[in-house]
């Protein structure tokens, strides 16, 4: 007899791989609670495509849709400078200081500042290093063009980030989502006024941020970045460099992780007030209502010297 569905099993049977919880990502990557690790997910709709060629009959699922993903490796891109130009080498590049030219909007102080976006040659797995100019308070803003992400109900989100600060005394660094500014590394806490992300400050301390409206939400620092390498990062060396992750649940909430570890939850207020077990959490008003995309930037807060940051890979998936 014919089967009508086919299973998680066989499906994985049929993909090559177990169907098995990995061990390398500890916080849920679907709705479900299920934690996979996106790269050997198998979805309902790789499912289908599997039974299609092994002749079984489809997963009765019509109202299933692919999750809203975005994912950078960093294996290739970048911008440079043409000095004789003072422009941009490459206008329709995959970092670009024109609106919409490029994959990502760069903005800076000062136009033909001698900055740096570049896809590094040294390390294993691709590493994108963005370095500053050495002139004090001169950021490097990146964000993605468009803004597709939204903390709305019904739609979990998680986001995860891996880097590397080859001084971490010459700067901070914002990493996350935010809405379309230019103030993402800024002073104190200077996000953008509807973020969420992870701020980094002059001494490598990190802080788990939420911003609306104006308003940021911190708090004790989360984790701390030493100076590092991408050498020490691909070894493995202790600090060198943090996997930063955040995770909505579609209702009420946001974790922060540092390397697969939940280290704070921001909370509603009226969750607060009706659950007991999140009465010490960290009360802030979430970003439901306005648009973000995926955002970094380094700034030169200490002068003096030029300050870099190094980064491994961008990730964040919603549910569509």
């Amino acid at each position: 007899m014919a089967k009508s569905l086919i299973t998680n099993a066989e499906a994985a049977a049929l993909w090559g791989q177990q169907d098995a919880i990995v061990s390398d990502i500890t916080y849920p990557m679907r709705a479900n609670g299920i934690s996979r690790n996106p790269d050997v997910e198998v979805t309902n709709f790789e499912r289908n495509l599997v039974a299609l060629a092994a002749g079984i009959p489809l997963v009765d699922e019509p109202n299933y849709m692919p999750p809203i993903k975005f994912f950078d490796d960093f294996v290739t891109g970048g911008f440079v400078l043409d000095d004789e130009l003072t422009n941009e080498s490459n206008t329709s590049g995959k970092f670009c200081e024109t609106a919409e030219n490029g994959e990502w909007l760069v903005t800076v102080a000062t136009v033909g500042e001698a900055y740096s976006i570049i896809v590094s040659d040294t390390g294993r797995g691709g590493w994108l290093t963005v370095t500053t100019v050495a002139t004090q308070n001169h950021p490097v803003n990146c964000q993605l063009n468009g803004l597709p992400f939204l903390l709305v109900a019904g739609k979990p989100l998680v986001f995860e980030a891996r880097l590397v600060i080859t001084d971490v005394s010459d700067g901070t660094c914002f990493i996350g989502l935010s809405i379309a500014g230019t103030d993402l590394a800024q002073g104190a806490l200077g996000v953008s006024d509807d973020a969420v992300g992870f701020f980094i400050d002059v001494d490598g301390t990190v802080a788990a941020v939420s911003s609306k409206d104006g308003t940021d939400t911190t708090g004790a620092a989360v984790a701390t970045f030493v100076d590092g390498t991408i050498a020490g990062a691909v070894a493995g060396t202790t600090d060198h460099c943090h996997r930063l992750g955040i995770k909505w649940d579609g209702v009420n909430k946001l974790r922060f992780y540092v390397d697969g570890v939940v280290v704070k939850t921001i909370a509603t207020a009226a969750l607060a007030a009706a659950d007991p077990d999140y009465a010490t959490a960290a009360i802030a008003a979430i970003n439901q209502d306005e648009h973000m995309t995926v955002a970094f930037a380094a700034d030169n807060t200490a002068g003096g010297n030029a300050y870099a940051v190094e980064i491994d890979y961008i990730a964040c998936s919603q549910a569509r």
